[in-house]
């Protein structure tokens, strides 16, 4: 686990390095779904809760605006970032209802889209993709949770994970053959 998100010089560092290392890239995208209300049993919910109607009213307002202005980023934003990435698309499978997990050739020429985002912690909804992973030999060796603000890196031995630190990566434990190696997860496995 990596203790501090990557960011700003770390973070174009590690996006020119992971390509080159990598076999796949991979990321969620989150989809927008529509906001209809709430239930009539939420509703009923939160009066039995003690919410007045007035509250109930306006907080279903908010979540209305929020959604709506959360839907005109993501097609302002994200569609065309995905756009920009279509050239290296292999395949893409759907996760839940409105997750996607779409993986991407990794070769050179993306970089300069990966580093659009100046930081780990830019990827998420409704901006941009959610999380970005590297594989490499059909293993995760690193990926982020955008919703956690977190990001695990996998050193392949003690030289591998002393280069990461050199670059700045700062990790919340020593290297440790059996969790960095032996017990990375598989392609599917996250």
């Amino acid at each position: 686990m990596v203790y501090k998100c990557l960011d700003d010089a770390v973070y174009e560092a590690f996006i020119k390095e992971a390509v080159k290392r990598s076999d796949l890239i991979e990321i969620y995208v989150n989809w927008p779904r529509q906001f209809n209300g709430f239930s009539n049993e939420l509703k009923k919910e939160l009066s039995d809760s003690g919410f007045t109607d007035e509250y109930i009213n306006i907080t279903e307002s908010v979540w209305d605006k929020r959604v709506k202005g959360d839907i005109q980023l993501f097609f302002s934003l994200t569609v065309p970032f995905l756009k920009r990435l279509e050239p290296f698309f292999i395949d893409g499978q759907t996760i839940e209802h409105r997750s996607k997990c779409y993986y991407l050739r990794s070769e050179l020429d993306i970089i300069p889209i990966l580093l659009e985002p100046k930081r780990i912690s830019a990827w998420g909804y409704p901006l941009l993709p959610d999380d970005l992973s590297f594989i490499t030999d059909n293993k995760y060796w690193f990926f982020s949770e955008s919703h956690e603000n977190s990001c695990t890196l996998y050193a392949d031995d003690e030289n591998d994970y002393e280069f990461w630190r050199n670059m700045g990566i700062a990790f919340k434990s020593e290297f440790d053959y059996e969790y960095h190696v032996v017990n990375r997860c598989q392609l599917g496995d996250i």
